[in-house]
């Protein structure tokens, strides 16, 4: 299963885009964003998603893809969608990492130290 996450950068630009997703997020910090989608992650996991993924939406190529099928981009359903495409492509970055691997969100800390403490 692939999970939509926007990396740094895309993710505030999603925030100045999309109202619905800025309420959705409270506007809030990249951390805070992360840590929401950590604790998604591991809730998906206990109910038994064996094989989960992050798929990292770059807003440009995910406005592109909206246009070709038809989508409003600012339908979570439509970054769903989208996570799926990324995820048949290969276009995705297992998760969860090993503890002392770098985290999945760009922070350029170990897990066990940054993201992995959100759960």
């Amino acid at each position: 299963m692939g999970v939509a996450w926007f990396p740094p950068g895309e993710y505030e630009r999603a925030l100045r885009t999309w109202e619905s997703f800025a309420e959705d997020y409270e506007h809030g910090s990249y951390a805070a964003y992360c840590a929401r989608l950590e604790r998604l992650l591991h809730e998906l996991r206990a109910a038994g998603t064996a094989r989960l993924s992050l798929a990292p939406i770059a807003i440009d190529r995910y406005l592109a893809w909206c246009a070709d099928q038809g989508c409003d981009p600012a339908d979570s359903d439509s970054r769903a969608a989208y996570a799926r495409v990324l995820l048949g492509d290969g276009v995705t970055q297992p998760w969860a990492p090993g503890r002392n691997d770098p985290c999945w969100c760009g922070s350029g800390r170990k897990y066990k130290k940054c993201c992995r403490r959100a759960a």
